[in-house]
């Protein structure tokens, strides 16, 4: 496969990065990950202004600019062939500074890789996952709720839980014990025929497939709230479910203190809608 890294695109197996790079060494820098549909990536201009805001906010800075590194992805998906994609763009602050001060750190790493996308078995769609919550907390402050950051340790312990305990996503409550997110999802239910989800101010990263629930949920008609829960508000819920990019939007069956959910309703409208938009006239 063809990828992009600092500005040359290359095969995969010639790609290399310093073992001085602060991605490597302390999780420096930021990322997305999207999905192309029949050869167009989804929400794009979204991932790439999220991409840009976390850096900025973590002054990290990039030779290329959003119309490049678009065109860069659509070349990628050209080059590999690719019609239902991966896509990863990963900028991290390079190499220099001493410790984990910044000074110093004048050229940022650049990496896009694009593979194919194998889609979550369809009978997930129509019977449910298994969720749970997690013992580990959520430690994201809300003004970070849009950086995608490349430091995804608690997540890492979080999804070794999930393993563990035979689930196909686990929620974090905060420190306050309110319901945050998964481990690489966000969560919304649904009550009475209205929508819930928790707010930015729980510490929840701002997903582009959240917002684009929202978005579509709005344009349905929908009720919408943002707001901060506890766990026994998902306990007494009619439906439940997961977003992001590569899942899309995933009905949960089971939740594993004891409730079953069988009514996918909203749920699913919701993902016709969103199966929709995505796929390319």
């Amino acid at each position: 496969m063809y990828i992009y890294l600092n500005g040359n695109i290359i095969r995969e197996q010639e790609a290399s990065v310093s073992i001085n790079d602060r991605g490597f060494l302390l999780g420096d820098g930021v990322f997305e990950t999207l999905r192309a549909y029949s050869g167009k990536p989804f929400l794009l201009t979204a991932h790439l202004e999220r991409l840009f805001l976390g850096a900025e906010k973590l002054r990290i800075k990039t030779e290329q600019d959003r119309e490049g590194l678009a065109g860069i992805i659509r070349k990628l998906l050209e080059l590999n062939n690719l019609s239902d994609a991966y896509i990863r763009v990963t900028l991290t602050r390079g190499t220099g500074g001493r410790g984990i001060d910044i000074n110093d750190c004048n050229h940022s790493t650049l990496c896009i890789v694009t593979k194919p996308y194998n889609a979550p078995e369809e009978a997930l769609y129509r019977e449910g996952v298994k969720i749970g919550f997690l013992k580990r907390r959520n430690t994201r402050l809300p003004e970070d709720s849009h950086i995608k950051y490349t430091s995804f340790l608690n997540y890492i312990l979080a999804r070794m839980e999930v393993t563990d305990r035979n689930l196909f996503e686990g929620i974090l409550l905060n420190q306050q014990g309110y319901i945050t997110e998964g481990t690489v999802s966000n969560l919304f239910f649904v009550k009475d025929k209205k929508i819930y989800t928790p707010s930015l101010k729980a510490g929840i990263l701002n997903g582009i497939t959240r917002q684009e629930v929202i978005r579509l949920a709005q344009l349905k008609g929908f009720r919408i709230e943002e707001g901060l829960y506890k766990k026994e508000d998902l306990f007494g819920a009619d439906e439940v479910f997961l977003t992001n990019s590569l899942i899309e939007i995933m009905p949960v069956g089971t939740i594993e203190e004891g409730v079953s959910l069988d009514n996918f309703e909203i749920t699913l409208t919701l993902l016709k809608e969103y199966r929709r938009n995505a796929e390319p006239y």
